[in-house]
């Protein structure tokens, strides 16, 4: 389809390549005669470790910046939404983009501005650059609280960083 053509170059795939980090090792561990589907899940499951780190980060730091109650309800929502949950594992670069839009939302809670930079820049160049739109109010936020130097110096060695391969 159109969304995938590369006329229009909407989707990312540079993410990939953070794929292989798991995949090739668990690629040499299987062999040759070793089945691709092994790397597939394991490759879920290392997905599957980073959206619960991501989602443990945001609880934590609601529990500190509000309320444990806040946590605990936050906590909640997060265990009943199936359509996050299934998202979590899949190979696509919008999932990638949740995990940064989730980090970056607990690293402002704790006000860690360079964090919250960093994993918005990730999210939108190795992810999908539609997030771009959603980390806006956290871009708003980073040059609300902190001096647009520090928040300059920091996205440019973000950016270079992440359009570096």
């Amino acid at each position: 389809t159109w969304e995938y053509s590369a006329q229009f170059a909407l989707r990312p795939y540079l993410y990939l390549l953070l794929h292989s980090l798991v995949g090739a090792p668990v690629a040499a561990v299987v062999g040759e005669q070793g089945s691709k589907v092994c790397v597939f899940y394991a490759i879920r499951m290392a997905l599957g470790a980073i959206s619960a780190a991501c989602d443990t980060a945001l609880v934590r730091a609601t529990a500190k910046k509000a309320s444990p109650e806040a946590a605990s309800i936050l906590l909640v929502l997060l265990m009943g939404s199936t359509g996050t949950f299934l998202a979590s594992t899949t190979l696509l670069p919008s999932t990638f983009s949740m995990y940064a839009v989730t980090f970056a939302a607990s690293a402002i809670l704790e006000e860690r501005w360079p964090a919250v930079i960093f994993a918005s820049i990730v999210g939108v160049v190795w992810g999908w650059a539609v997030v771009g739109i959603a980390v806006m109010p956290y871009a708003l936020a980073v040059l609300l609280c902190t001096p647009f130097a520090r928040s300059l110096s920091v996205a440019v060695v973000g950016l270079l960083v992440t359009l570096t391969p």
